[in-house]
């Protein structure tokens, strides 16, 4: 069966392809979902789009307002009030109450726990983020890597940082485990050219200061005509990153590579087919990943359907994945773009159209995310988690923090 990836065309996979992905680890103790199906009502609350000013002019124009009231859903996922016109695309948390994001505006916003700010413009269109402590942080997008550092986290300087042989192709994901191992990953498909020009990188970070690219280096070559959309660690020292393989005709593969913890070379992990309409189909793009103890959740796509896998170690103690598939009713085509869990009876899955999936251990949910008369239907492009009852979701004018119960 000859197809585009992801269906619509290449359009379509270059929109998928080189999306940044924010995937954050689960405890090692977690194991991943089920397949139950879904509980509650496939249909979304009310809404709001906040107000904001709509002054572009620098400075404090561009601060969301600090009086603006801040409302939030019957189930407790208050809306947040962004500068305007911001499609959030990373989010990076540093454990104390501050909370970063990036944009596709060339922005990098600061959460204060009162109100968001921009700290730093012109960037270029950004991806992802990802920061080791509260003053020392890397954002990736178009124009390659940033570093934020400085005497306190209100305090940061953003400087460009040398990266070997990205030669213009966007990083889209970055994920890492200490300040001295970071690993971040670029993808390009650029459908003006036939053949279509397809470009990987995989680059990790060793801190070392003798280097003169500042630390980074190239880790592997990915497989040829690749383009990586996402990476992410687990505790236990593994490696994932995440993509497609686009051929000459548009036909996209799914890639899922892997290191293991004390590795030092990346292997093609198999994917399985996915039955659609009757017949099976191969996954065609990965769009982002998180691990949950010795589990692995993909988040995949085939043949218009956005799909999660869950991938589980063989009891026996084999390297081989026993997966599982899970496909929604509901809006099948509309994909998944972040995960997160804490336990097994604790994973989030968010993607386009407003979805925010929330699986307990003996179904699936569609928390109440709106509040006002019209449904949210802003596309989530990330999560980040301090715990599991303090979480944000942020993506195309949008950012809800579901926070911890007042006492």
């Amino acid at each position: 069966m000859s197809r585009a990836w992801l269906g619509g065309g290449l359009a379509a996979a270059v929109a998928i392809a080189t999306t940044g992905i924010a995937a954050c680890d689960g405890s090692d103790d977690a194991t991943s979902p089920g397949t139950a199906d879904d509980a509650g009502a496939e249909t979304d609350a009310p809404g709001l789009d906040a107000d904001a000013p709509d002054d572009d002019a620098g400075g404090d124009a561009n601060d969301a307002d600090a009086d603006a009231s801040e409302r939030c859903s019957a189930d407790g996922f208050c809306h947040t009030v962004l500068p305007p016109n911001q499609t959030l695309r990373g989010a990076w948390g540093d454990d104390q109450g501050t909370l970063w994001a990036v944009s596709e505006q060339g922005d990098i916003l600061r959460w204060d726990g009162e109100r968001w700010q921009i700290r730093h413009s012109n960037a270029g269109a950004l991806f992802a983020i990802w920061g080791s402590g509260p003053t020392d942080i890397w954002v990736g997008g178009d124009r390659g890597l940033l570093h934020g550092q400085g005497p306190s986290s209100d305090a940061l300087v953003w400087t460009p940082a040398p990266i070997p042989a990205l030669d213009g192709v966007p990083v889209r994901s970055i994920a890492g485990r200490s300040s001295d191992d970071v690993w971040a990953v670029a993808g390009l498909v650029d459908p003006m050219f036939f053949p279509p020009v397809v470009e990987g990188r995989v680059l990790h970070f060793s801190g070392a200061s003798s280097d003169p690219d500042g630390g980074w280096a190239i880790a592997v070559d990915p497989p040829e005509r690749t383009a990586l959309s996402s990476v992410w660690t687990s505790t236990r020292g593994d490696v994932w990153l995440g993509g497609a393989s686009v051929d000459a005709v548009q036909q996209g593969r799914g890639v899922l590579l892997h290191r293991g913890a004390g590795g030092t070379s990346f292997a093609d992990v198999p994917l399985p087919k996915i039955p659609r309409l009757g017949q099976m189909e191969d996954v065609d793009g990965i769009t982002g990943g998180a691990t949950l103890g010795g589990d692995l959740i993909v988040l995949a796509v085939s043949v218009y359907w956005g799909s999660y896998l869950r991938g589980s170690h063989d009891p026996d103690g084999g390297d081989a994945l026993a997966w599982e598939e899970r496909t929604f009713d509901v809006h099948p085509s509309h994909l998944h773009r972040a995960a997160w869990g804490a336990s097994t009876t604790d994973l989030w899955l968010v993607g386009d159209y407003g979805r925010l999936r929330h699986w307990d251990g003996t179904a699936w949910s569609l928390p109440r995310i709106s509040v006002g008369k019209a449904p949210v239907t802003s596309t989530f492009y990330a999560m980040w988690a301090r715990a599991a009852d303090d979480l944000w979701f942020v993506g195309d004018r949008i950012a809800l923090h579901k926070r911890p119960p007042q006492k």
